[in-house]
């Protein structure tokens, strides 16, 4: 049996999206999946603070009421207005042994009755994203310890307004011009 190579996670704060961004060997988690220029990860202070702590304990397999997932997923990729998995998401099985964390099974999450969304079928990104990813658990606690830090510091933000976000409410409320 083949031995994984560990990756490294790593963490950087973005500013401009009030977001801690995940790296994997250096590469943003987002630039590994196709199709989510527009999503961000789902450690955000845009949204109330306890459930972002709640999804950052998720990704060390300390679940509670993190999200609507199962035991062992996790939000890799969620919609930047809201956070919701039902907009267009990506998810990940997690496990977490004595030694190391696997990322994999990663898969398009979305709700299929929304007629606005313009992303891809849920399925398998195995295609474009590394159909498993090992990571050392000691480095991979360290990093996400340095991304509750970044969380911790500083207020927590209000979402600037969005003219996307407006113009889809707006449709989905019936004020759109036709």
């Amino acid at each position: 049996m083949a031995v994984d190579q560990h990756r490294v996670l790593g963490v950087r704060w973005v500013e401009e999206e009030a977001y801690v961004d995940l790296l994997v060997d250096g590469k943003s988690v987002l630039e590994l999946i196709p199709d989510v220029a527009d999503r961000i990860t789902p450690l955000a202070k845009r949204w109330l603070r306890e459930p972002v702590l709640e999804r950052a304990a998720a990704f060390l397999g300390q679940r509670e009421n993190a999200s609507p997932l199962g035991p062992d997923q996790i939000e890799l990729a969620v919609c930047p207005q809201c956070g919701d998995l039902g907009c267009g998401g990506v998810i990940a099985r997690l496990t977490v042994t004595d030694t190391e964390v696997v990322w994999e099974d990663v898969q398009w999450t979305l709700d299929r009755e929304n007629e606005f969304d313009e992303l891809p079928a849920p399925e398998p990104l195995a295609q474009a994203f590394p159909a498993r990813i090992v990571f050392d658990r000691k480095q991979y606690e360290a990093a996400l310890s340095s991304a509750l830090e970044m969380l911790a510091t500083g207020p927590w933000c209000v979402p600037p307004p969005s003219e996307s976000w407006n113009r889809r409410l707006r449709r989905l409320l019936g004020f759109a011009r036709q």
